[in-house]
């Protein structure tokens, strides 16, 4: 497995052990439904349907509208007030990006910025990984991963 693909599992790792252990949210059932056809041999497990963008339920995808809603909810309880409501933390994810290795251009298409009027890297369509682990707090410049998800459980051949 490469250094990229680990850093990808282990924010994997790290979002969806907050998610079920942090905020105490129901774990879904792993045990496969072999009821539904159109999945094959291995069937279908709920948490096919997860999203890891996603606002309010992790079957329900990020739309604009519901994170823009979120943003003004989080203002509001906070008593901000701003304008620029889904933009507000762009800084904060370039200087960290750029703190912690990404390229000027990963930050630039990170965070859809263009570039002088030339050529947008933002419809180059490339994945701006850098950016994404340096914005996650990795140190992209060691091309080490810091973290690395737990051993797997022994689980039950129910499970396999």
């Amino acid at each position: 497995m490469s250094i990229l693909s680990s850093a990808l599992l282990a924010h994997l790792h790290s979002f969806f052990f907050a998610h079920f252990h942090i905020l105490n949210c129901t774990p879904p059932d792993f045990a496969p439904n072999f009821s539904n056809k159109n999945y094959g041999e291995y069937g279908y497990r709920e948490w096919y349907d997860y999203h890891v963008f996603y606002t309010g339920s992790l079957t329900k995808e990020m739309t604009y509208k519901n994170h823009h809603d979120r943003i003004t909810t989080m203002h509001m309880k906070n008593n901000i007030d701003i304008t620029k409501k889904t933009h507000a933390g762009h800084h904060y994810a370039a200087q960290t990006a750029c703190a912690h290795g990404a390229s000027v251009n990963g930050t630039k298409a990170l965070g859809s910025w263009s570039d002088n009027g030339s050529f947008n890297l933002v419809y180059d369509r490339a994945f701006p990984l850098d950016a994404l682990l340096g914005a996650g707090m990795f140190n992209v410049l060691l091309g080490a991963v810091s973290q690395t998800p737990p051993k797997t459980p022994n689980l039950p051949l129910q499970f396999l």
